[in-house]
């Protein structure tokens, strides 16, 4: 089995690299506060949708089922509107693969 053991990494410095200081400059001298910072916001949802659409395994934690091993499909994303497009509701599907054991997921 193959399963996912990176992280999401979606810090500004993760997606930015070498140009985040420059990044942070320019949203510094323009005033740009963290909540108007919509290019950020897109770039993180972006990675968050790249996570997501990847075809592998993933381990899903649930409080009531324990940790399973899933592949997700059928994956929407909406915005809300009245939050101006900071929070955007998520669905999709969960096919439970396995149960996750010390050998698979180390």
């Amino acid at each position: 089995m193959n399963i996912k053991k990176d992280l999401l990494k979606a810090s500004r410095q993760e997606i930015y690299r070498d140009a985040t200081e420059l990044y942070e400059q320019y949203n510094y001298d323009n005033d740009i506060t963290p909540y108007e910072d919509y290019i950020y916001e897109r770039d993180f949802r972006e990675k968050v949708i790249d996570f997501l659409y990847a075809n592998d395994i993933k381990l899903f934690k649930s409080l009531t089922e324990g940790n399973l091993l899933v592949k997700i499909s059928d994956i929407s994303f909406t915005p809300n509107q009245t939050l101006g497009r900071m929070i955007w509701d998520f669905s999709c599907t969960c096919y439970e693969i396995a149960e996750p054991t010390y050998e698979q997921i180390r």
